[in-house]
């Protein structure tokens, strides 16, 4: 849709835009600090564990 632009106010009908990427904008910052802080709590350095196996070694035959 055209924006109306008017000689005693210009650029009136611009404010609608720019208030929807101000909005726009502000979700997906939210979006982010909300993922940033469920990795941030969930996540982090898990104790390390010993990896106990036997392995088969074949025999030497000399």
């Amino acid at each position: 849709m055209a924006h109306k632009h008017n000689s005693i106010q210009p650029m009136v009908g611009d404010r609608v835009p720019v208030a929807r990427r101000m909005r726009t904008g502000l979700i997906v910052t939210m979006v982010i600090l909300a993922v940033v802080g469920l990795a941030w709590f969930d996540g982090g350095e898990e104790p390390l564990r010993p990896i106990v196996q036997d392995i088969p070694v074949p025999e030497s035959g000399q």
